[in-house]
């Protein structure tokens, strides 16, 4: 819609969210085969909130890290003609969490066979993407791709949590909420 030139920068701004997606996933496979195996321990809801405040710790650690060393990526690897991805990076770093959290939660979903819940928040999570990429894109140009690429994951998490709330009660401890408050930290000095 906003020309070739555009598709390239995002291109190179979806480099480091996409490897971080790549390191996550790797995380997420496993997750979910050892999760299948415990779900129905008593405690399950203890080793399920441990693994989870650890795996936001990395996660935000990760994604600060990215997002604060991202000036000297650009400027060392990437042409300079593409430098605007700068811009997008972050929120794409964002969404790229994002992702890793609500696969997580996925993972807790078909660890319990509640498998149509994750299909209703993914495609939730597509209409919203669609529907704000659109409704934007004239406007904002790239940051409407980012933007609705964010506000999607965002959707998918807020419902995997709804859709969980029943059966586990996930909980964020107190390191695991410094660690946001830093990533958020980073997040706005990258702007």
């Amino acid at each position: 819609y906003i020309g070739d030139a555009a598709n390239g920068v995002y291109a190179i701004a979806h480099k480091i969210p996409a490897l971080c997606q790549v390191l996550f996933n790797m995380f997420s496979i496993s997750w979910q085969q050892e999760l299948i195996g415990k779900i129905d321990m008593p405690d399950a809801d203890k080793f399920i909130n441990e693994v989870f405040n650890h795996f936001l710790q990395v996660l935000f650690a990760v994604g600060g890290g990215l997002t604060a060393g991202s000036f000297f990526l650009y400027y060392f690897i990437f042409d300079l003609k593409y430098f605007d991805a700068i811009n997008y990076s972050p929120i794409l770093l964002t969404s790229a969490v994002l992702i890793a959290i609500s696969q997580f939660l996925g993972g807790i979903q078909i660890a319990l066979k509640r498998t149509f819940q994750n299909g209703i928040s993914t495609f939730a999570g597509a209409v919203c993407n669609v529907l704000v990429h659109i409704m934007l894109i004239s406007k904002a140009g790239l940051f409407a791709a980012a933007v609705s690429t964010l506000l999607s994951n965002i959707l998918i998490v807020l419902l995997r949590l709804f859709y969980l709330r029943r059966k586990i009660r996930i909980q964020i401890d107190k390191r695991s909420f410094y660690a946001v408050i830093a990533y958020m930290y980073f997040l706005a000095n990258a702007y």
